[in-house]
């Protein structure tokens, strides 16, 4: 049986790793190329040397008036005599256990299963009969 492939489509894939390398270095060059390039604008230039304005004018500058500050009011120091100290008092406890202490079993009974279906609200009864 043959290939159904034609032998220049296998050309190209065998091929695939060196065109992908040779785009990679391709790519690779113009970013350089683009990082590296250079401009020059001689047309928007301005000398900033040569301003006519002139920033030494001075300015009169009026003193405004505040009212002097206020005087704060230290608070007095009221001393306060030492309170008395309450003496707190364990709670008695008196537990007394016996060594004869007898433990009841538990018994426990399994659920009775109803006999039914199951449905969406749980078990529905199958009726008798």
């Amino acid at each position: 049986m043959e290939a159904k492939k034609k032998p220049r489509v296998d050309y190209l894939e065998a091929k695939s790793g060196v065109f992908l390398n040779l785009g990679i270095v391709v790519s690779l060059l113009i970013c350089c190329i683009a990082f590296e390039w250079k401009s020059y604008d001689d047309g928007n230039l301005i000398n900033l040397g040569a301003a006519e304005t002139i920033f030494e004018e001075n300015l009169e500058v009026q003193a405004t008036q505040q009212p002097p500050p206020s005087v704060i009011k230290q608070p007095e120091i009221v001393e306060v005599p030492d309170e008395v100290e309450v003496e707190e008092k364990a709670p008695e406890i008196d537990v007394e256990v016996a060594t004869e202490t007898v433990v009841e079993e538990q018994i426990f009974e399994k659920p009775v299963e109803e006999e039914g279906t199951m449905c969406e609200f749980g078990i529905e009864p199958t009726p008798k009969g």
